[in-house]
């Protein structure tokens, strides 16, 4: 008897080689066994009625017995009565955390915006974090979700945790465009709520001992002390003793307040600002991106100041309240010529970081 592939039509998956597919009779007893081929498709051949099986074996190239499963799919299960000779009998492979069983299906996306968000202004009301569903679009579309900047200011790096509903951001260090009320540590946790999102300061690396900037005491912000500018206006140069942390001169990672006295941004979006220090922080200083696993347990961040992934342990999977532990991970040794290795995006993918 002929039968199936591994994977389910009419999905246009692709075929999965070396499924096992067993035979038994009634009795229980093993008649025949098989393999799928390179393509899925597989031959068994039987002269009674028996039940067929079909096994995810460990150890596969193509997928894994850990995070792959029989499929809900009808025609598509793992177990398969068959009374006479066919063709086409199925099996169907798929793995939870690759969709989402609940709608709608939303989209987030990050802004930018110039000048100081802690202060009233335009800079303060602007757009930071656009949210819709999925299938949106159309001219003229307009987001039906919007959060403004005042209460987390630039933020980049984003995971959202389908166990909880809610969407973890980092704060983000780029030129002209200010922190929020956490910093460079910052990582805030949004909640959609209607038009808009319920904003909790979740999370402050730095308070919690896990530095993405200097120290409290490095040397003081500004021109000729933390950092000095070339002629031009092209160069910043960072001073200070090294800081072992990042492995460069402390002044770095001194962030000075977005305002006045530091970087001088103001509340007005297309006035004039240098923000000369922030140069060369951007991509060194704070943090990266962020990801959230599978089980919704553990978020991954990468701190870009000292260069480290860290894993922070939440502790409650449906409605997280707090951090209970954090991990930090270093890079490989991988031979860097003319550059340094710095972590930034993360993807997880069957329970790996990459």
């Amino acid at each position: 008897m002929e039968m199936g592939y591994s994977r389910l039509p009419p999905y246009n998956e692709p075929g999965i080689q070396g499924v096992i597919i067993n035979a038994y009779d009634k009795s229980n007893l093993l008649l025949n066994t098989t393999l799928s081929g390179p393509t899925g498709t597989y031959s068994l051949p039987f002269t009674d009625t028996v039940r067929v099986e079909f096994e995810i074996p460990p150890n596969n190239t193509c997928f894994t017995h850990i995070k792959d499963y029989s499929s809900y799919l009808p025609n598509g299960e793992n177990i398969r009565f068959v009374y006479a000779a066919t063709n086409n009998l199925n099996f169907s492979i798929q793995n939870p955390a690759e969709y989402f069983l609940f709608s709608p299906i939303d989209a987030f996306v990050t802004r930018f915006n110039r000048g100081d968000p802690l202060v009233p202004g335009p800079p303060a009301s602007g757009t930071a974090l656009f949210g819709h569903p999925y299938k949106s679009g159309g001219n003229g579309f307009v987001s039906p979700m919007q959060l403004t900047a005042a209460p987390v200011g630039a933020i980049w790096g984003m995971a959202y945790s389908k166990h909880a509903k809610k969407l973890f951001a980092t704060a983000f260090v780029k030129r002209f465009a200010g922190l929020g009320p956490l910093g460079t540590g910052g990582i805030y946790m949004l909640e959609p709520n209607g038009a808009s999102f319920t904003v909790t300061n979740f999370y402050d690396m730095d308070a919690n001992g896990h530095r993405t900037r200097a120290a409290a005491g490095a040397v003081p912000f500004g021109l000729g002390s933390s950092f000095t500018i070339n002629m031009a206006g092209t160069l910043a140069t960072y001073l200070g003793p090294i800081d072992p942390v990042s492995g460069a001169p402390e002044g770095l990672g001194v962030i000075g307040v977005n305002g006045v006295g530091g970087r001088e941004l103001t509340n007005v979006v297309n006035g004039t600002s240098n923000d000369p220090s922030a140069m060369a922080q951007a991509c060194k200083v704070g943090l990266g991106d962020i990801d959230i696993i599978d089980d919704g347990r553990f978020l991954f961040l990468t701190n870009l100041y000292d260069r480290k992934i860290y894993r922070l342990e939440l502790d409650n999977v449906m409605n997280p309240q707090t951090v209970v532990a954090v991990t930090s991970y270093s890079l490989p040794n991988i031979p860097v010529t003319n550059g340094v290795l710095r972590p930034f995006g993360l993807c997880n993918h069957f329970g790996k970081y990459i």
